[in-house]
């Protein structure tokens, strides 16, 4: 009886052991459900799937399409958004990633997202031009001598009417931001400067109005949009753009997510949605 009991006492803690090097074993982002500050589906609608409950409302007339994960929020660029109310507030201001799917329509100067006001708190953005002069410009935090931490990525007329993932990365911590397109970590540059909070609304596709004589709302298609307060890797990014954010997030109940290949582990978020 005793060996039994000694045997059946050190199978637990075996596997307790074994269990926690598992989970410790993983990238943080994707295990951590708090992580997902905001995920839109954009399935015939603008709520938010996080359970943050950042709900967005239509400006303008965005249509809904096919996309890439059911349907998707066409936007003829017109003053065309999504916008989140109040979400300057709770931006995370270090680490940072955003995804998304996006078909751009129309080469011109315009945003993919960006607030409004453009600039918040002590001037900080959290923008991306898609394009503007032709580059797919990345942006974050406060400006440092009058210039703005930017990442910048080349497009052309070939990138019209085609669908596209991208990443957008910014941390303090590791003092870098990327961009990953289809992903592929296409530009990884120094960066360090912070976001700081302040009131203002965030808009998914752009900004309202007019700048210099050009639309700044975007032309084209957006689908499963996502903020994350953490900086997500190459192998999570890839489970996002195959999966999609339903898949690996509690909020769209979707149950045990699909493992990028060659991971076996189960992620922390997967337990937290087993019922």
């Amino acid at each position: 009886m005793y060996n039994i009991k000694a045997k059946f006492t050190f199978g637990c803690i075996f596997s307790f052991v074994v269990f926690g090097l598992i989970l410790v074993g993983q990238s943080d982002a994707l295990k951590d459900p708090d992580s997902v500050l905001g995920a839109w589906f954009l399935d015939g609608d603008a709520n938010d799937s996080s359970g943050n409950d950042y709900h967005g409302e239509l400006t303008g007339a965005p249509e809904w399409i096919a996309g890439k994960f059911g349907m998707a929020a066409g936007l003829p660029g017109d003053g065309d958004t999504i916008q989140i109310t109040g979400f300057g507030t709770v931006m995370p201001t270090e680490e940072i990633t955003i995804i998304s799917w996006a078909r751009i329509d129309k080469i011109r100067n315009q945003d993919f997202f960006s607030f409004e006001p453009l600039h918040v708190g002590d001037q900080g953005r959290v923008t991306t031009h898609m394009p503007w002069d032709n580059k797919v410009h990345w942006q974050f935090g406060t400006p440092f001598t009058g210039i703005f931490p930017t990442a910048d990525v080349s497009i052309d007329d070939s990138a019209v009417g085609e669908w596209n993932h991208w990443a957008f990365i910014h941390s303090v911590a590791g003092k870098y931001m990327a961009v990953y397109k289809n992903g592929e970590e296409v530009l990884n540059q120094q960066a360090f400067k912070a976001f700081i909070p302040g009131e203002a609304n965030f808009h998914i596709g752009g900004r309202l109005g007019t700048h210099a004589d050009e639309h700044i709302s975007f032309a084209g298609a957006i689908d499963d949009f996502a903020i994350f307060s953490a900086v997500l890797d190459g192998e999570e990014i890839n489970a996002l753009m195959n999966d999609g954010i339903m898949a690996h997030i509690a909020g769209g109940n979707g149950g045990i997510a699909v493992e990028p290949s060659g991971k076996a582990a189960t992620k922390w978020a997967n337990l937290k949605v087993l019922k």
